[in-house]
């Protein structure tokens, strides 16, 4: 059975409202809210939903793709091809409000928000150099880093200047993620007096301080075999489980516009 939420998602990926009525139709909850072209369409799913929802549908991807190329009509959004990723924005006789994303799930979801009046796709880690995200593993909507890499994203993140608000270790595999939780290294929180920059290098050393700590006195693997059924098994089957250890960075940009060179 296909829940609300999916059927939402599926009404906003068609792209044309009277075909996004006919999907929502199916679910009874919609029947009264769609029903006459005069009621606005209200979308109850945040960005996360949609991206997660476009990452596990390439063929659709690719079909919204094909949507915004085809459309012969301005002024409308668009979503297209652009050195090597792909770009969104707003064309009326140029491109405007354009943003690049390297992957075509993430440029599909912005285009289907931005189409819908539903705001843009916004991910702290696009203020990260792209050879610095090339290095990045996703689990799920997080990004994560190799233990080799993890000082120079965060030594990046306060050059930009982020902050670090923390993460903690995971284990990531196409058929499950297991999340150590308490392996974690996250920075105290902002004081009322503290100014961005400050914060920025306060959280960037706070956090290689503890990253530093939990490389040098935990015992990973031990930990992970022990807790985890399904990394046990993994080890048992012959699978070098240190590989898919991935070291998850969450970002503050709140105040990085106002700062940036």
């Amino acid at each position: 059975m296909t829940d609300t939420k999916d059927i939402e998602l599926e009404a906003a990926c068609s792209l044309v409202e009277q075909q996004a009525r006919e999907i929502l139709s199916r679910n009874k909850s919609w029947l009264d809210k769609v029903i006459g072209n005069k009621k606005e369409i209200i979308f109850s799913f945040n960005q996360y939903d949609l991206l997660s929802y476009l990452r596990q549908r390439p063929e659709l991807c690719n079909k919204i793709l094909q949507f915004s190329y085809d459309k012969r009509c301005s002024p409308s959004t668009f979503v297209e091809e652009y050195n090597g990723g792909y770009r969104v924005g707003w064309f009326d006789k140029d491109r405007e409000q354009v943003k690049t994303f390297d992957k075509l799930y993430e440029a599909a979801t912005d285009f289907v928000l931005f189409s819908w009046n539903l705001g843009r796709l916004e991910r702290e880690e696009y203020r990260l150099p792209k050879e610095v995200r090339k290095k990045a593993i996703e689990s799920g909507n997080e990004f994560g880093w190799r233990q080799q890499n993890f000082k120079e994203v965060i030594e990046v993140a306060r050059q930009i200047p982020m902050a670090i608000i923390g993460g903690q270790v995971q284990y990531a595999f196409y058929d499950g993620t297991c999340e150590l939780y308490w392996l974690s290294y996250d920075s105290k929180k902002r004081q009322a007096d503290e100014d961005w920059l400050t914060y920025c290098n306060r959280t960037a050393s706070e956090v290689i301080e503890q990253f530093d700590e939990l490389i040098n006195e935990a015992d990973f693997d031990k930990e992970a075999v022990s807790l985890f059924e399904f990394l046990k098994q993994k080890k048992e089957q012959g699978v070098d489980i240190d590989k898919h250890k991935i070291f998850i960075i969450y970002f503050n940009d709140s105040e990085t516009d106002l700062w940036a060179k």
